[in-house]
């Protein structure tokens, strides 16, 4: 009996440090844009950059918000992703984010976003965005970041739709349809999130798009 104890304890052990190892792997680091028709920013492509097409950085911010930097090693792409909470707040998992303004003037009582890069970028934002995953320690540092969101430039119909993923293991699912009422945030969904919860906002923005 000790003997199939002490090796069902070892299965188990062994078992548990396999899956560990399998969901580290299975962390990654990316982002993708994809634009509509009209949209300034994104110029109506759809792109997607790993860690193997340039240098990410994704550092804490002013109004509690996370910046995430990407550039290829010639600088031919260079992009900034801001996200940031309301005033006196911290970016927390499982959160979504409606009623966005462009971060770095947004109202206190609203969220902030700001997705710009290649030289181009909106004065006035309005967007909304999912945290499916973000974790931070110690002395603040960025540890995962998970996050779909949906930007829109000078009030136009037209989209940015994106998805950063940052050490995260939050997979990426396509977006169920734009005018179902319980349409994922953002171009990509995660299997996190309770769809039940995605109901459209009341802003023209959302209803035009």
């Amino acid at each position: 009996m000790m003997k199939i104890r002490t090796v069902l304890i070892a299965a188990v052990l062994v078992a548990t440090l396999s899956f560990a190892t399998n969901a580290r792997a299975s962390t990654s680091t990316f982002f993708t844009l994809n634009s509509q028709p009209g949209d300034f920013v994104g110029g109506g492509t759809t792109q997607t950059f790993t860690s193997a097409d340039g240098a990410f950085t994704v550092n804490p911010v002013f109004k509690g918000g996370v910046n995430v930097s990407f550039h290829t090693a010639d600088f031919s792409s260079f992009w900034s992703l801001l996200f940031g909470p309301l005033s006196g707040q911290t970016l927390i998992a499982n959160q979504e984010y409606d009623g966005a303004q462009r971060f770095a003037f947004h109202s206190p009582t609203k969220p902030g976003i700001d997705v710009f890069g290649d030289g181009r970028g909106c004065n006035t934002i309005t967007g909304r965005f999912l945290v499916s995953d973000v974790a931070f320690a110690a002395d603040g540092s960025v540890l995962t970041l998970a996050i779909d969101f949906e930007q829109h430039c000078e009030g136009a119909p037209p989209a940015l739709f994106g998805s950063v993923r940052f050490n995260s293991s939050v997979a990426v699912e396509p977006r169920v349809s734009v005018a179902d009422a319980t349409a994922r945030k953002g171009n990509e969904g995660t299997k996190r999130c309770n769809r039940d919860s995605f109901s459209m906002p009341a802003e023209p923005w959302a209803r035009n798009r």
